[in-house]
């Protein structure tokens, strides 16, 4: 089958839930209320729903009394009960997989999918490929790549028989995309055939985008996955691109890719560190900045190439904890340039789960937040009491950027002892520019650190010595990456590089 003809298909099928979010952007109340009703309605029969009354509730008032906030951990036996293949625990719908992501510590979270948490997924992605196909129409008149779920990590079954990760993304489709994802996305890997090899799963898959004459979209969670395909691109040439072809090996992905007209991914938070180096690879492709998801759910998404991306209004119940009130907000109380922490109800049974993610909100569509992730809140340093937190580090490096003018490639601080035993904070940084004294950069991040008090006071008690500046090659930093994340057990697709480690974590 033609694959305009299936790309204009799958997006007719997606135009009910398109429509639907539209309509929702001016009344994104009333909308959250009913999915919080439904939510309510489903499960009221089941373990969780009679621990916590939901007959009862009534109102949102109602339900932010009798159900608490909670983290994966306090939900932990419920999730490991689904996983002995029990039903009617958190939700009233089947369990029927698990998708696997890192927890805090180095064992996993799995998190149990039904039929209503993969309506909510598809409930985001209909107005975002609408939001596409208004401004970039061309991207669909071939293939495109999807990184969703890579297949370099065996999958496995709970106790219970459930399998735990997908044999491929198109189980994240709707009923008309999953039928006619061979028309619609590209599949470098064989069934049944999984790769261990890292190098060969990205020889493979680029040799697939190469012979896709008209792969016009390549939509992936991490930057560093597109980067890491370039650096293996470089790597192997002779072996991936045909001769034929008649390009260089310096050739921009725009020279190589004629017909690729946008690639989606995460550009805020940690990410922004690759932004520069992204845009010199790709050459004259435009960058969509991806919303924000993960494994439990979808908090925002991009529907126009001119605003940041904005809440998925219609897929969850949503709440936000004010970073600087701590008082509990609803969506249409959210107020510009504020930032909060995102707590989720979805489909699965999950309610009010905390997701650490901290977001801004920069805007409105309508009614409807637009926001700005900017970063993660557990992800906090607190040796001697300084609090140093991922999104401080984030800001210092974006001030690096901007202020200093230095081209980073990659960045992170991370603790450790000297020799003497003493605690103290390493800066290091990936660059070609070396020209920069690092005395420079040092008295630079250590005035931004010294706005912290409580880093202040650490500094100031000795309790921690002065932070160290050094430099690294792209080489070690790629070591230091994969070394995390294999220790997290975190797919290639969803790796967001750390700008902050805690104690220990890259021993």
């Amino acid at each position: 089958m033609n694959c305009s003809f299936s790309n204009l298909i799958w997006l007719l099928s997606l135009a009910r839930k398109n429509n639907n979010f539209k309509k929702s952007l001016n009344k994104p109340g009333v909308t959250q209320w009913n999915i919080l009703k439904k939510y309510l309605e489903n499960n009221n029969n089941t373990i969780y729903g009679k621990k916590h009354s939901f007959t009862t509730i009534n109102t949102i008032d109602d339900f932010q009394k009798q159900v608490p906030i909670i983290n994966y951990e306090d939900i932990e036996e419920y999730i490991q009960t689904i996983g002995n293949n029990n039903n009617n625990i958190l939700s009233k719908y089947k369990t029927r997989f698990f998708e696997e992501t890192s927890g805090s510590g180095r064992v996993s979270k799995i998190i149990p999918y039904n039929r209503p948490l993969k309506d909510e997924f598809n409930a985001a992605i209909a107005p975002w490929i609408w939001g596409i196909y208004k401004d970039y129409p061309k991207v669909f008149k071939g293939k495109s790549y999807w990184s969703i779920s890579p297949p370099m990590k065996p999958n496995w079954k709970t106790k219970g028989g459930l399998k735990v990760g997908i044999e491929d993304d198109s189980e994240y489709l709707n009923y008309f995309g999953k039928l006619l994802h061979k028309h619609l996305i590209l599949n470098p890997i064989q069934k049944k055939q999984p790769f261990y090899d890292a190098d060969a799963f990205y020889i493979n898959t680029l040799k697939c985008m190469i012979a896709e004459k008209n792969m016009g979209f390549i939509s992936v969670w991490s930057p560093s996955f597109i980067l890491q395909l370039d650096k293996i691109l470089r790597k192997y040439w002779v072996n991936i691109v045909p001769e034929s072809l008649n390009i260089t090996p310096d050739a921009k992905w725009s020279k190589l890719f004629p017909s690729l007209k946008l690639v989606s991914c995460w550009l805020h938070a940690s990410s922004s560190q690759f932004n520069e180096e992204l845009e010199n690879i790709l050459g004259n492709i435009s960058i969509q900045p991806k919303g924000l998801l993960s494994t439990e759910g979808v908090v925002s998404i991009p529907i126009d190439n001119k605003n940041d991306p904005v809440l998925a209004v219609t897929s969850h119940f949503y709440e936000f904890e004010c970073q600087r009130s701590k008082k509990i907000y609803l969506t249409s109380e959210l107020i510009k340039k504020e930032q909060y922490e995102v707590i989720m109800s979805t489909g699965n049974g999950f309610m009010r789960y905390r997701t650490n993610d901290i977001i801004q909100v920069s805007g409105f569509i309508q009614k409807t937040p637009t926001i700005v992730f900017k970063g993660r809140k557990n992800r906090t340093s607190d040796l001697v009491g300084e609090k140093l937190t991922e999104i401080m580090c984030i800001e210092i490096l974006n001030s690096i950027d901007s202020d200093l003018k230095i081209e980073m490639m990659g960045a992170y601080f991370h603790p450790s002892k000297n020799e003497n035993n003493q605690l103290h904070y390493t800066l290091n940084i990936v660059t070609e520019s070396h020209s920069l004294n690092k005395t420079i950069i040092l008295e630079f991040v250590e005035k931004l650190l010294y706005e912290n008090p409580y880093y202040s006071q650490a500094i100031s008690a000795q309790q921690l010595e002065k932070l160290k500046v050094i430099y690294i090659s792209y080489e070690s930093y790629l070591k230091t990456m994969n070394e995390y994340f294999m220790k997290k057990k975190i797919k290639s697709g969803n790796q967001k590089p750390p700008v902050l480690f805690l104690l220990n974590e890259l021993t």
